[in-house]
């Protein structure tokens, strides 16, 4: 999970270097990372990336504590 209150990476996301080293250090395909408005899938070299807006990431989080669901 990488939070970033910009759309920018959403168009850029193969600026997100220390995710992406992150990620190829830990052998993880995927990451979330948020966003301010836009919900879109990117594929960096291995990386599937998502980004979700942050409102609906922090939502989708408290729901799952109030209903007692893991995150």
């Amino acid at each position: 999970m990488e939070v970033k209150w910009s759309d920018r990476y959403c168009d850029r996301p193969e600026e997100l270097k220390s995710l992406l080293g992150f990620c190829a250090t830990n052998g993880l395909k995927r990451a979330t990372v948020t966003s301010i408005s836009k919900s879109v899938s990117r594929q960096v070299s291995d990386v599937e990336l998502t980004f979700v807006p942050a409102s609906v990431h922090r939502y989708q989080v408290g729901y799952n504590l109030v209903h007692g669901k893991p995150n």
